[in-house]
């Protein structure tokens, strides 16, 4: 009879790519269920993408937020239209040219940071808990290789 497996019992499969997705997932969980936790329970995690990159640079146009996400510039436009809709974020037209929108946080917005830089710091505790400083150097490191690697 023809084994039809695609690896045999005693070939080690790598499971890296599988498992970074996993953690991906398991990531995205904790970070929602902490949010939930404190009363946001109207976003998702491309919004908190779309939030944290502005509390970091404040105000920025539609195609700049676009390249610093990773998202297209039209998948950017939807998030920030929910956004508004929410009052996370406003946007207004760009006074040296008026095609361009420029957004930025509402008061509502910025008041999240508190709550994200908690999210934040926990969710690194979690994720650290009980690996020695240099293996985490080290896992950082490898990663970077493997990012750099695909891109």
């Amino acid at each position: 009879m023809e084994d039809n497996n695609l690896f045999k019992a005693t070939d080690r499969v790598d499971e890296s790519i599988h498992l970074i997705g996993r953690i991906r997932e398991n990531a995205h969980a904790f970070i929602l269920d902490e949010l939930k936790d404190n009363g946001v329970t109207n976003i998702v995690m491309s919004h908190g993408d779309i939030i944290v990159t502005l509390l970091k640079y404040n105000e920025l146009s539609k195609s700049e937020i676009a390249k610093r996400v990773r998202k297209s510039q039209s998948t950017v436009t939807t998030l920030i239209n929910k956004l508004i809709v929410l009052g996370y974020v406003k946007s207004r037209k760009d006074l040296d040219d008026n095609r361009f929108s420029i957004i930025s946080l509402t008061e509502k917005g910025r008041e999240l940071k508190p709550l994200f830089e908690k999210v934040s710091k926990d969710i690194f505790s979690v994720q650290y808990n009980g690996i020695k400083e240099s293996d985490r150097a080290i896992f950082l490191e490898v990663l970077h290789k493997m990012y750099d690697n695909l891109k």
